[in-house]
C-alpha cells in the first residue's frame, strides 16, 4: 500500500445487534452514540447468510463470500460418511480475508474477536483469535504469540466468553450480567490499548456480549414469550438494553480514538428476536410424516410399553445428570470433566441427538437444534436409505411443500416463511456441508408444535423431545436469530443521514477494499456499496497478488487438505462454550 494514498479503515462488530430494539430506544432518546451515528452517517439493514448461523456470517464478513466458496457452515462439519459432527476452526475456511488482502498491500492490520480466526494466521500487524480459540492460552491465540501477554499486563484480563448461558441455567442472572459487562470492558480497553499502541491501517474488532445476553435474557424483556416471568422480568428485564447502553458507551469512546476523517463502520452478523422454537418440533413433524424413525417404537412392539418406558426414563436420567452437572459445576471443572472422559462425553451426547434413529427406516433426519433437514442420502450418509438422482430429488421437493403449509397446532397459524435447497441458496466448490433444506421461520411467532393440514390430530407428536442436552431449549435459548442485522458508516466519503433499503454481509469486504483504494477480487459474491459513498462511481474489480499486479484466475485456498481439528481437550473445551451459547 502506498504510503502517499494510504487509506484508514475502522470496523466495529456488535453481534446481533438490530435495528429493532436500537432505533426505538434512539427515538426515546437513549443510546447517544447509536443516534449520532444514524444522524451523521448511513445506515441499512444488513441481510445475513440464509441459516443466519453466527460461524458462516462472520466469515461471509471476512471474506465476501458465500460459504459455499469459503466453506464453513457452521461452529462444526458433519463428519463424512458418519451422523457425527466434528468441531472445526478458522482453519477451514477456504481463501482470504479482508485483512490478508491489506497485508499484501503492505498496509497493518489489527484484528480482535472475529469469531473462526483461531488459530491466528501471520499477518501484518496483530491478530486476537474470537471464540473458536479453547482458551487464552491456546498455542496460536494470538499473532504474535505475545500479543495477549502485552494486554494481559496493560488490563488484568482477557475474556472470550463468559459462560453466560451455563449462568443462566443455575439462576445465577445477575452474576451472568456481572461477567457479561466485564468482558466487554475488558474488550474494549484491549481494543483501545492495540488502537493507541500500534500502528494500522484496518482496525476490526467484535464486541459478542450483545449475542449472549439476548439468546438468555429475551424472556425477561418481552412479555409475549411463554416463558416470561413477571417477578424475574422486574429484576432482569433491562439487562439486554444495559448491554446495548454499556456498549453504545464503549464503541463512542473507542471512535473518539479514531483519527479525524478515519471512515467507522458498525454492523453485526445477524438480528434478534423471540426465539421461535420450531426447531426443537422438527424431529417430531418429520416422525409424524413417517419420514424419520426411532427405535423407541420397534422396542415398544417388541418388549412391551415398559421397555420403552425404560428407554426413555434412562435417555431423561442421562440429561438430568448433564443438566445438573451443567448447574453446579464451574467452566473450568466441566472442561477438566470433558477432558477426563472425552470419548464417554462425546457417545452420550451423540446418543441424546440422534441415537435413537431408526436408520434403516428413515428417509430425512432433523437434530432438533438447528433449522436444517438433511436426507438419508444413500452414498452420503453411513446407512442411507433415498437414492441419489430423481428418488431425491423428489424427497426434497416433497418435503419442502409440506413444510410451507405447516401451522401451529395451537393456532392454526403459519409458520413458515420461507424453504432453500442448500445447494440453491449456496453456490461454489464447497457445497458438501450445506443442508437439503434450511427452514426460514416467520419472524414474528413462537410455535408451541407443528401440525401438517392433513394430518390426523391423535397422530401428532408434538412433545418427542430429540435433542436432551441441556442449554438448548427455547427455555433457556428465548432469543434467537434474525435474518437481518445493522449496518451504519460514518465518516469521510459517508454519505450522511441517508437509509439504504437493504445491504447484505458479503458486501462488507469489497466495500472495505474499495474505501482503502484497493482491488476487490472477482470472485467475490459481494458488491462494493457504492449508495452510501459520496462517490458512487463504480470501481472496476479487479484482482491483485502479493505484488500488486493484477492477475487471473480464483484465490488459492488459503488452507489445502484437511483443516487443522481441535485435539481432544480443545475439542470438549469449544463444545461447552457452544453448549453454553445454545449453540449446540
Amino acid at each position: 500500500m502506498d504510503q502517499s494514498t494510504k487509506r484508514r479503515m475502522v470496523i466495529i462488530g456488535v453481534d446481533g445487534a438490530t435495528f429493532d430494539l436500537i432505533k426505538p430506544w434512539v427515538a426515546e432518546g437513549k443510546l447517544p452514540t447509536f443516534a449520532r451515528m444514524l444522524r451523521e452517517g448511513t445506515h441499512a439493514p444488513l441481510r445475513s447468510v440464509i441459516s443466519q448461523r453466527s460461524a458462516a456470517a462472520w466469515t461471509s464478513f471476512a471474506t465476501g463470500k458465500n460459504p459455499g466458496k469459503h466453506g464453513i457452515y457452521d461452529f462444526w462439519h458433519r463428519v463424512p460418511h458418519s451422523y457425527a459432527i466434528r468441531f472445526i476452526n478458522g482453519s477451514a475456511r477456504i481463501g482470504k480475508a479482508v485483512w490478508d488482502y491489506v497485508s499484501d498491500e503492505c498496509g497493518r492490520a489489527i484484528v480482535m474477536n472475529v469469531p473462526m480466526t483461531y488459530p491466528a494466521k501471520p499477518v501484518n500487524g496483530i491478530l486476537i483469535s474470537g471464540m473458536d480459540a479453547p482458551g487464552i492460552d491456546s498455542a496460536s491465540f494470538s499473532y504474535p504469540p505475545e500479543a495477549i501477554d502485552e494486554l494481559l499486563k496493560a488490563n488484568g484480563g482477557y475474556v472470550i466468553e463468559p459462560g453466560v448461558t451455563s449462568l443462566c441455567i443455575a439462576g445465577k442472572y445477575g452474576e451472568a450480567i456481572s461477567a457479561m459487562k466485564q468482558a466487554a470492558e475488558l474488550r474494549y480497553l484491549a481494543a483501545r490499548h492495540l488502537m493507541e499502541n500500534h500502528p494500522w491501517d484496518l482496525f476490526i474488532v467484535v464486541f459478542r456480549e450483545t449475542d449472549p445476553i439476548q439468546h438468555t435474557f429475551w424472556k425477561f424483556m418481552d412479555s409475549t414469550h411463554p416463558d416470561h416471568d413477571p417477578e424475574l422480568a422486574a429484576l432482569y428485564g433491562e439487562a439486554i438494553f444495559e448491554v446495548y447502553d454499556q456498549l453504545d458507551r464503549l464503541i463512542g469512546q473507542l471512535i473518539d480514538k479514531v483519527p479525524s476523517g478515519v471512515p467507522v463502520l458498525v454492523l453485526s452478523d445477524h438480528g434478534f428476536g423471540i426465539n421461535q422454537g420450531g426447531n426443537e418440533h422438527l424431529p417430531a413433524w418429520l416422525e409424524g410424516r413417517g419420514l424419520m424413525r426411532f427405535t423407541t417404537a420397534e422396542a415398544g412392539r417388541r418388549f412391551g410399553q415398559f421397555g420403552g418406558f425404560l428407554q426413555t426414563l434412562v435417555v431423561h436420567g442421562i440429561s438430568a445428570l448433564f443438566d445438573q452437572v451443567h448447574r453446579r459445576t464451574s467452566r473450568k471443572t466441566k472442561e477438566r470433566l470433558s477432558r477426563w472422559f472425552p470419548q464417554v462425553r462425546e457417545k452420550v451426547q451423540a446418543h441424546l441427538t440422534l441415537g435413537g434413529v431408526d436408520w434403516s427406516t428413515t428417509l430425512a433426519f432433523a437434530d432438533g437444534a438447528r433449522e436444517n433437514i438433511w436426507i438419508n442420502l444413500k452414498g452420503r450418509e453411513p446407512e442411507g436409505i433415498v437414492e441419489p438422482g430423481e428418488d431425491y430429488d423428489a424427497l426434497v421437493s416433497r418435503i419442502a411443500k409440506e413444510l410451507l403449509v405447516m401451522t401451529d397446532i395451537k393456532t392454526g397459524e403459519p409458520v413458515v416463511e420461507a424453504v432453500h435447497r442448500g445447494t440453491e441458496v449456496y453456490h461454489g466448490d464447497y457445497l458438501d456441508q450445506a443442508a437439503d433444506l434450511i427452514i426460514q421461520w416467520k419472524e414474528h411467532t413462537v410455535i408451541s408444535g407443528l401440525a401438517s393440514p392433513d394430518e390426523d390430530p391423535k397422530g401428532r407428536r408434538s412433545h418427542r423431545r430429540v435433542c436432551y442436552l441441556p442449554g438448548e431449549e427455547a427455555r433457556h435459548i428465548s432469543g434467537y436469530h434474525r435474518l437481518h442485522g445493522i449496518l451504519i458508516a460514518v465518516g469521510e466519503g459517508i454519505k450522511r443521514g441517508t437509509h439504504v433499503p437493504e445491504a447484505e454481509i458479503v458486501d462488507i469486504a469489497p466495500t472495505i477494499l474499495h474505501m482503502m483504494g484497493l482491488g476487490v477480487p472477482e470472485d467475490m459474491d459481494g458488491r462494493i456499496l457504492t449508495e452510501i459513498l459520496l462517490d458512487e462511481t463504480q470501481a472496476v474489480t479487479v484482482r491483485r497478488g502479493t505484488n500488486g499486479i493484477a492477475e487471473a484466475g480464483a484465490e488459492p485456498a488459503l488452507t489445502q487438505g484437511e483443516e487443522e481439528v481441535y485435539s481432544e481437550e480443545d475439542a470438549a473445551k469449544i463444545a461447552e462454550r457452544l453448549k453454553g451459547l445454545g449453540y449446540l
